[in-house]
């Protein structure tokens, strides 16, 4: 970082690798079926500030994320901390294909995992974090909600201006990429196919999972012995990871301490 920890420096190697379960949330699903099957991940997913919801209905609008009594106000402007969900991106990583039912169980084949996930979800697109033209002030901070795919904002901030924002991309520090020290990391748009955001409902005024995505295969068998009858079922793994993205415009001091969860809707076909 330079620029009092405003900036990533893009031009340096000297970095970590961030780790799980303390930069970010990572856990695996090993799960069964009795038929091989795909495991998908379905349009009732959704992610949720916690100050969106109200007792048991769910409706992640934005509009309980605004206003001056929200819950975990934020000190920059009338919206919630909350908010920070606006930030946060959830990826579905499979295994190498040579793991067998008996290997999804002993320890993490971290070796065996797959680079490129099978969905790299962008859950609330609706929500824009506008500094006004200011990052060196407290006060003048608004929150956008509702945000369209085709809406765009003039975000220019210490760490990154871009004339043409939107808030359904997905973007990245491209420091991996780097062939030699001379070399300058850029900040990278994604738009590649397992990329997905949400969409909304306008039945429910919710916002979910676009569409049904495949995640894995059920498909590496193992029998066992149930009630003295020999039975066959067919498994899958798959690495779950959730973090708050830094380039996102909510992923701001503004919105620290913000709380939130997630709905999977987990579907096999």
């Amino acid at each position: 970082m330079d620029y009092g920890n405003w900036k990533i420096n893009t031009g340096t190697y000297d970095y970590s690798i961030a780790e799980a379960n303390t930069q970010y949330i990572s856990f695996d699903l090993i799960l069964r079926s009795k038929a091989a099957t795909t495991l998908s991940l379905g349009p009732n997913s959704f992610a949720i500030g916690a100050s969106e919801v109200e007792g048991t209905t769910e409706k992640p609008d934005g509009s309980k994320l605004t206003g001056n009594n929200v819950e975990r106000k934020s000190d920059y402007g009338n919206f919630s901390r909350d908010a920070i969900v606006g930030a946060v991106r959830v990826a579905f990583l499979g295994f190498d294909d040579t793991l067998d039912a008996d290997s999804y169980s002993t320890g993490t084949q971290d070796d065996k995992l797959n680079h490129t996930p099978s969905l790299l979800w962008v859950p609330r697109p609706d929500l824009y974090l506008n500094n006004n033209g200011s990052d060196l002030s407290t006060s003048g901070w608004s929150l956008n909600t509702g945000v369209t795919s085709g809406q765009t904002f003039n975000l220019q901030s210490q760490a990154m201006n871009d004339t043409a924002y939107s808030t359904y991309r997905h973007q990245y520090y491209n420091i991996y990429n780097l062939n030699n020290p001379q070399d300058t990391a850029d900040v990278v748009t994604d738009e590649s196919d397992y990329v997905h955001i949400s969409s909304k409902d306008t039945e429910g005024n919710e916002y979910h999972l676009n569409d049904t995505v495949e995640l894995i295969r059920l498909d590496k068998p193992k029998t066992v012995r149930e009630n003295n009858e020999e039975v066959t079922y067919y498994y899958g793994k798959v690495r779950v990871r959730i973090w708050v993205e830094g380039t996102d415009s909510e992923s701001r001091r503004a919105l620290s301490k913000g709380k939130f969860k997630f709905n999977f809707d987990l579907t096999t076909n």
